[in-house]
């Protein structure tokens, strides 16, 4: 027993053994902070401190005197299974369905807004858009008054310009599309495009001898971009966006709507002569988001250089309730910044809205089965010579091939002749018989 605790004392003199009781304890220790900030205690905990100046029974008090029941009960369908008041069910469910308090309160349009940045910390805190408001407006002021907003007019007037140059023009970065520019060009020269903001990003092919004559004409205007990118999340960053952006910063002035998409990507209404004549409905909003349907190659090799690639893709995904990824026209004077070339960030008080006008949620995709009035075809593949030669090379990666020509086949399936009204006028400006 003598020897053991001898050599016990030794060990726990051993400063290497200290440090290393030192390490397990603040290893403990470290572990159960973790697992304590993770938990449900410690989230409650943040709420209180976070809320403990709120008096919640007065906001909710506030709350219910704004709320209309009769206008609720009137125009929204209460299912039988709810227990409950209506103003329980508007509490609960409704707001998240879209529906009104009152016939004046906005509520996709408020939870946009309150959504943003300098709002979304204490948003989720509230049970509802409306309890926010009520909180804002009548229990603190200060972040209104920070940022001078008047949340009983939440959504700012959209002026037009008084004398843009023009009314409709393109953003857009291509590569490697020599055989498809001039039809796409000569598409939305159909509706109503005047102007052509093109960016060669290390293109291969002989697009400059097609986009010349647009150029002689003022229609194009050519830059080239020589940013080497390595994924395609650098693509969208080092060149998509900032593209964009600063081309939006440039033309803000001069341009009414700009659309900011790829070369792959037709926008047209469903009836009406052009798509600039659709647009006038909209001038009233900043920016305008609109759902892909995809087309894939159709099982065409090659599409004949004396005929229409829109009239040889006719087959396209199968449209469905599954939301899609969008794209956007907008007004370049409203955008605050792009993160993502699907998904802009507006200036305060400006929103992107859907074909109803009815504003989206950060990156919120839509539904292509309920738009009745544009369309967004994507020729994501083109033809089977251009998918294997060219589009497939972007993605080195065996497994990611596979993904891609499955992706291809999936989006292949349907017959799809929305577009192809656009066809004689088409074949006539591109001298096609």
């Amino acid at each position: 027993m003598g020897i053991i605790n001898k050599m016990a004392k030794l060990v726990f003199k051993n400063k290497y053994f200290q440090i290393f009781i030192y390490f397990i304890i603040l290893t403990s220790v470290s572990c159960n902070v973790h697992v304590f900030l993770k938990s449900e205690t410690f989230n409650q905990l943040k709420f209180r401190i976070r809320t403990r100046h709120i008096d919640f029974k007065k906001i909710d008090d506030k709350a219910r005197l704004l709320f209309d029941e009769s206008f609720y009960s009137k125009k929204y369908v209460i299912q039988d299974n709810h227990s409950g008041t209506i103003y329980d069910h508007f509490v609960n469910t409704g707001w998240k369905l879209g529906n009104k308090p009152n016939i004046l309160f906005d509520t996709p349009l408020y939870v946009a807004f309150f959504t943003r940045p300098e709002f979304k910390d204490e948003f989720h805190l509230f049970p509802s858009p409306l309890h926010y408001y009520v909180y804002l407006k009548e229990f603190n002021t200060s972040k209104l008054k920070q940022y001078n907003i008047d949340i009983d007019h939440i959504k700012k007037k959209v002026k037009l310009l008084d004398k843009p140059k023009h009314y409709l023009a393109i953003c857009t970065v291509f590569q490697n599309e020599a055989r498809f520019l001039k039809e796409w060009i000569e598409f939305y020269l159909i509706q109503g495009v005047e102007h052509f903001y093109l960016f060669n990003h290390n293109s291969k092919d002989d697009f400059q001898t097609v986009l010349q004559p647009y150029i002689d004409k003022g229609i194009v205007t050519l830059e080239t971009i020589t940013t080497e990118i390595v994924t395609m999340a650098d693509f969208e960053k080092l060149v998509h966006c900032k593209t964009f952006m600063e081309v939006c910063n440039n033309v803000k002035d001069d341009v009414e709507w700009l659309m900011l998409i790829d070369s792959d990507e037709f926008i047209f209404p469903y009836k009406g002569k052009s798509l600039a004549h659709a647009l006038q409905d909209y001038d009233t909003e900043a920016c305008l988001r609109l759902p892909w349907v995809l087309f894939g190659t159709s099982n065409v090799e090659k599409i004949p250089d004396d005929e229409l690639m829109i009239a040889h893709l006719t087959k396209s995904m199968h449209i469905t309730d599954t939301p899609m990824v969008p794209k956007v026209i907008i007004k370049p004077r409203y955008l605050k910044f792009l993160p993502n070339p699907h998904y802009p960030i507006m200036k305060m008080g400006y929103y992107d809205v859907d074909e109803n006008k009815v504003p989206c949620e950060g990156r919120s995709d839509l539904n292509s089965s309920v738009t009745k009035k544009f369309r967004l075809n994507h020729y994501w593949s083109k033809d089977e010579k251009f998918f294997n030669e060219v589009k497939l090379p972007l993605w080195p990666e065996k497994k990611n091939i596979e993904k891609k020509k499955m992706y291809n086949r999936i989006i292949s399936l349907k017959e799809d002749d929305a577009i192809l009204r656009f066809v004689p006028d088409l074949k006539e400006r591109m001298g096609f018989k």
